[in-house]
């Protein structure tokens, strides 16, 4: 497993974004520290509006919770723990591994057998094992930002998060206003 120490994915949790941004402040504040009211300042506004956009986004994408989703990679848990979607299964059977003909027949049936409505992949990630599933299945498949810019509307940390969650209301065919 190329994550040994555990999943490093954790900036896909708003609130993990939060100690990101403070542990970052603190570090350029211990080598600028002549411009260290400009950096806290920017951090206040930061936090001030990352708590309104995840207060925000808990009421809005609401019916997201619970929702079952297979995901390419592993990349979502903090994601899926903040936002309450059920990872079911991944498209890889370990990371940076293929699947195998076995695993998509696997995905397949449990898509069939489950209603899973939804596959989700990072950007970078090829479609044609999704598109493979889809085309045997009713799935939806969806790419999402696993960073900034990784898509279109994910121009910063926040609009990643509105982004992110609003391809998956649409895939779902979820209210989310």
């Amino acid at each position: 497993d190329i994550h040994r120490f555990g999943n490093p994915h954790y900036w896909l949790d708003p609130e993990n974004g939060k100690l990101i941004a403070r542990m970052v402040t603190e570090k350029l504040i211990s080598y600028d520290s002549q411009n260290a009211d400009q950096y806290q300042a920017n951090l206040n506004q930061f936090e001030k509006d990352l708590d309104s956009a995840i207060l925000n986004w808990t009421k809005r994408f609401s019916n997201l919770k619970d929702k079952d989703i297979i995901f390419y990679h592993n990349s979502w848990p903090y994601f899926s723990k903040r936002f309450g979607l059920k990872t079911v299964d991944f498209l890889e059977p370990k990371p940076m591994i293929t699947p195998s003909p076995s695993k998509l027949n696997q995905i397949i049936q449990k898509i069939k057998s489950d209603g899973i409505k939804v596959i989700a992949s990072e950007s970078y990630f090829s479609d044609r094992a999704p598109k493979f599933i889809a085309s045997k299945t009713k799935v939806k498949i969806v790419k999402l930002a696993q960073s900034v810019g990784a898509i279109k509307g994910a121009d910063s940390y926040i609009n990643l998060f509105e982004t992110n969650l609003t391809i998956l209301a649409k895939a779902y065919g979820v209210s989310y206003d």
